[in-house]
């Protein structure tokens, strides 16, 4: 998938309007493509008392309230740095050492991309107190050493993906202070949504890690507080699996009759079909998902046939016929979702009467295009 190119200042109007034009464009690409998206959020953080896990003797409680961490090397005087001052949140407001921001984008059948394409980890400010009085020290940004995500591979319809984060207090101890280390493999399948990350996390600090699909709130998927103390190097092994909603939300078809309209809820769609002349024809359907795309059934029935305009001698042809139900495909392409439509096709002689039924599937579907709509 092509990225938007960066736009130079437009010098007149016709720039400034081709420019607005261009934005516009990369702006519904990027939106389409997200379809299939679920955005990762990794945080290392050194927490409060409360939330210190075996870590407790190492972070202690400032008079004012906050809490700092005690770090020693062998013989060497302890070194205090402040805490984040918290437990779990994904409160945009809160602070971590370190995190890990990025989107897991499904494009097509086989391929995914990663977005933003690099720099995914920042560092935050570290600040040194005095250990007795708790008075600022001095402060200095974390040093991110490692920042890797692996080129996304798709199989079977799963998005794999892996990587490692490494960062350094390049203060604490002269240089010798503990890093920050966690590493990742992430498998993510946008049907039906479905997020499974294993870790391997620093015993020190705090973790947590949350995700979201878009227009979506972050569901946690793993918070791990400290199992070992500020000096313990070795590694947490964790594997969770989430449910994420991909597909919710209500979705119309863009051609010049806006044929259909879906209300997705889970594994329940709430189906209106309309015909030329504006009429609607109303169902709740259940939902399939298999390895890289859903279906949606509805059943060719007496009231179906009404509603597509056969009379009744030609409807009673069709069903006596027991025709199987017409079907809708969703999959996830790069430039959102597209739904093929499998509908029952009646053939007529030249008297106008009935001569044969073509089954849904026998034929190559109706390509629709849907668009999400905004709340």
């Amino acid at each position: 998938m092509s990225q938007c190119p960066t736009q130079r200042l437009a010098s007149t109007h016709l720039q400034r309007a081709s420019a607005l034009v261009l934005g516009l464009l990369c702006l519904r690409t990027a939106l389409a493509a997200d379809v299939g998206s679920v955005e990762i959020w990794m945080r290392a953080f050194t927490p409060d008392p409360n939330n210190a896990g075996a870590a407790r003797g190492a972070i202690v409680q400032s008079g004012d309230g906050s809490s700092v961490v005690k770090l020693s090397l062998g013989t060497q005087d302890a070194e205090c740095y402040a805490t984040d001052h918290r437990g779990f949140s994904s409160d945009l407001a809160t602070t971590a050492r370190l995190e890990t921001k990025f989107s897991l984008i499904a494009t097509g059948h086989n391929t995914a991309m990663v977005r933003p394409a690099s720099q995914h980890t920042s560092a935050a400010t570290t600040t040194q107190v005095d250990c007795n009085t708790f008075v600022s020290l001095r402060s200095e940004v974390g040093r991110v050493e490692k920042d890797h995500i692996s080129t996304p591979a798709v199989r079977d319809g799963t998005t794999h993906v892996s990587g490692q984060v490494i960062s350094k207090n390049a203060i604490a101890l002269a240089g010798h202070g503990p890093s920050i280390d966690y590493r990742f493999d992430l498998s993510w399948r946008p049907f039906p949504g479905e997020l499974t990350a294993t870790l391997s996390i620093g015993t020190f600090p705090a973790f947590e890690m949350y995700a979201r699909t878009p227009g979506q709130d972050w569901v946690n998927v793993v918070q791990a507080v400290p199992t070992g103390s500020p000096r313990n190097v070795s590694f947490t092994q964790l594997s969770e699996s989430v449910s994420l909603p991909v597909l919710d939300g209500t979705w119309e078809s863009d051609d010049d009759q806006r044929r259909f309209l879906l209300r997705i809820r889970g594994a329940s769609v709430g189906w209106t079909e309309r015909d030329a002349a504006g009429g609607e024809l109303t169902r709740q359907l259940p939902i399939w998902f298999g390895d890289d795309a859903a279906t949606i059934s509805r059943a060719n029935d007496v009231e179906v046939l009404t509603f597509l305009g056969f009379q009744p001698e030609l409807r009673d042809e069709i069903l006596a016929r027991s025709p199987t139900a017409s079907f809708i495909t969703l999959t996830i392409d790069d430039q959102g979702l597209l739904a093929q439509w499998f509908g029952v096709l009646v053939l007529k002689d030249e008297q106008d009467r009935f001569k044969t039924l073509v089954p849904p599937g026998a034929r190559e579907p109706k390509p629709f295009r849907l668009r999400r709509r905004q709340p």
